[in-house]
């Protein structure tokens, strides 16, 4: 993920994505507010993004909301361009608590703003866990982009 990670406060990757037991590896929330961006250049044209999330019962679950702000930086864009486009984000929100008593992975798929990226134009996502209080474990995670 260093490749498109721009910037990360209170997240940490824990687990074994490959080798055995992988079932806890993601990327979790270790501190209230906590937020990573990443910026992906579009190798092809991309109308939307995924992530797939835990969704648990558990305490540290409780009160757990995941914020994820999309843009779309186009090709060529300067500073002032680019600043312009942040009217063109769209915001999704993802919760981490259920009253299942068992902890499930869901995928969310989220629609692109502005009609998507082209080629060579970059998908800027900012996640944000928002959280009335820090529980003692990990509190959200996020497996993967798309």
């Amino acid at each position: 993920m260093n490749e498109v990670l721009t910037s990360s406060t209170g997240w940490k990757a824990e687990g074994f994505p490959i080798k055995q037991p992988r079932a806890r590896a993601g990327f979790y929330a270790k501190e209230p507010n906590a937020h990573f961006s990443l910026k992906i250049e579009a190798s092809i044209e991309t109308k939307y993004m995924t992530i797939m999330s835990m969704k648990s019962y558990g305490n540290n679950f409780k009160d757990t909301n995941l914020e994820v702000d999309v843009r779309i930086e186009r090709k060529g864009d300067d500073a002032a361009a680019a600043t312009a486009e942040v009217a063109k984000s769209s915001k999704y929100e993802v919760t981490g608590y259920h009253e299942t008593r068992a902890s499930i992975h869901v995928p969310h798929k989220f629609e692109l703003p502005d009609g998507g990226a082209d080629i060579g134009d970059s998908i800027v996502a900012n996640f944000s866990c928002l959280l009335q209080i820090l529980k003692k474990e990990s509190i959200s995670r996020l497996f993967s982009h798309a």
